[in-house]
């Protein structure tokens, strides 16, 4: 888990912004007036198997937990917080994801898309572990 201090950032596209989407809505400005604990990678198999009673994963256990709906990952917050009741675990709101995910920039993206993320120009049409690519910070 990652501390994300609070702080203000400006939300949103502008219209002109290659591939926006309509509900991205105006710029504007957000003050996030509380930090908050966000997960440091996307959650793996291994953390999902492990509070879902799944069994274990027929793949790699670093892989990213894929294919649940929200229902399924309430039920999964609702075990980490049995076991970790302290953390007070739950779903980003959009602004909190946002501010996260830019880190203090204001550009579509924060590097070269190849050394940030796995897209379909680059993954092979498979899933890799978690925590390969340049961290937003």
């Amino acid at each position: 888990m990652r501390w994300v201090p609070p702080g203000e950032f400006i939300m949103g596209a502008p219209e002109d912004e290659l591939g926006r989407n309509e509900r991205e809505g105006p710029p504007h400005i957000v003050r996030l007036t509380r930090g908050f604990w966000l997960g440091e990678t996307l959650c793996t198999e291994a953390l999902w198997s492990a509070l879902m009673n799944a069994g274990p994963s027929t793949e790699r256990s670093r892989l990213p937990a894929t294919g649940m709906d929200g229902a399924e990952c309430e039920t999964f917050l609702g075990r980490l917080n049995e076991r970790m009741p302290d953390l007070r675990a739950r779903l980003a709101r959009e602004a909190e994801w946002e501010y996260a995910c830019r880190a203090g920039t204001q550009g579509t993206r924060y590097g070269e898309l190849d050394e940030i993320a796995w897209h379909a120009g680059n993954s092979g049409a498979r899933k890799h572990d978690v925590g390969q690519k340049q961290a937003n910070a």
